[in-house]
């Protein structure tokens, strides 16, 4: 014969046979659901942190890394940008939210006292999308215009505003993925900084100042405007700027075997050899409109970089280019700079160098 459960109520046996969770409840009086789970399935409540339902998403906001000398909207491109890795001037601060998901979860509008911030979402949750509704930046705080929050694919845009005609022009980087986020992505808004002057300058500089002894003149060359100079790079482990500086001869190159030299006046029978002379970006640090020739001596006197032939710019008549001069410090921090041209006459060394010098200053932010 079959034997049947029982319960026991009170001291009482009382014989359930198929009977479901609310007849069992009943026979039993204050025997509850819970206590069923604990007694027969052993499961307990989870928390967010031991559960394996969660993935963990990063969303930040930064700037673009790609800082030319042409800042334009179609260069902007992802292959340009290091996530979260541009250690120039960050965003202060930010405020986002999630909207979209398929579960139902959402997030509210939550502020981050940093460039970026981790964030728990369901594992394989769809449609999910971060919006970005805030952010500060140089002191200043900006908002979307014309929308509450952007967000969106990837390459969606739209203007911030801190006001007074102070506006960034802010792009979605990287978005959750529309068919299930998982663990370690990202969603990164990035904004693209104008400077100053027109898009085409990224910095300023003055006429250059020459610095004569004995007789040997300075070098006559002068930085080509207004794309003389194009910042190259900046380093993410120390935002230093990496510049490519194009000078322009007064006159035209002129050849001699496999040498360049730069004449100072047309038809000059002796002109200065570019591999005689050399270069080096020097931090401005009292913002000095003039240097004297012993300053520009001891600072000249070491960690120059030589011009050489090949630095003659192909297919061009007058100019050369010096890529790669690394800035002498992080970029926000140093932005007032001179770089300084010297020659030294390799027919009379006795005589001395002769240099000239620009003042270069990078522009800040400005919309």
């Amino acid at each position: 014969m079959q034997k049947h459960p029982t319960a026991v109520c009170n001291g009482t046996k009382t014989l359930f046979v198929w009977l479901g969770l609310a007849a069992m409840s009943a026979a039993c009086g204050a025997l509850e659901v819970r206590d069923l789970k604990d007694t027969f399935g052993g499961k307990k409540k989870g928390s967010s942190e031991s559960d394996q339902d969660w993935v963990t998403v990063r969303v930040g906001v930064t700037p673009s890394q790609l800082l030319s000398s042409r800042l334009v909207e179609d260069g902007f491109t992802a292959e340009n940008f290091s996530l979260f890795a541009f250690d120039l001037v960050n965003a202060a601060s930010f405020k986002f939210k999630v909207t979209g998901c398929a579960s139902g979860y959402s997030i509210n509008t939550t502020s981050v006292a940093a460039t970026s911030t981790t964030m728990k979402l369901y594992k394989t949750d769809k449609n999910c999308e971060v919006g970005l509704v805030e952010f500060g930046y140089d002191s200043k705080t900006y908002s979307p215009q014309s929308v509450a929050e952007l967000k969106g694919a990837v390459g969606t845009a739209a203007t911030f505003s801190a006001g007074s005609g102070d506006d960034l022009k802010v792009k979605v980087y990287k978005q959750l993925l529309t068919g299930g986020v998982v663990d370690g992505q990202e969603a990164a808004f990035t904004f693209i900084k104008s400077t100053k002057g027109s898009d085409a300058n990224v910095v300023d500089y003055t006429a250059g100042s020459p610095l004569s002894v004995n007789g040997i003149e300075a070098p006559s060359f002068s930085i080509l405007g207004p794309n003389g100079i194009e910042l190259q790079d900046i380093a993410a482990a120390d935002g230093k700027g990496k510049f490519k500086f194009t000078l322009q001869c007064a006159q035209t190159l002129v050849q001699s075997g496999s040498d360049w030299a730069c004449p100072r006046v047309n038809g000059e029978t002796d002109p200065q050899f570019i591999n005689k002379m050399a270069v080096k970006l020097i931090h401005d640090a009292a913002d000095k409109s003039t240097y004297t020739y012993d300053e520009i001596e001891t600072i000249m006197s070491s960690g120059t970089t030589p011009i050489t032939n090949s630095m003659k710019v192909s297919g061009s008549t007058t100019n050369i280019q010096i890529p790669d001069m690394v800035g002498p410090g992080k970029l926000v921090d140093y932005k007032q700079m001179v770089l300084i041209i010297s020659f030294a006459d390799p027919s009379s060394p006795s005589r001395g160098t002769s240099y000239k010098y620009f003042n270069v200053d990078i522009g800040a932010p400005v919309p």
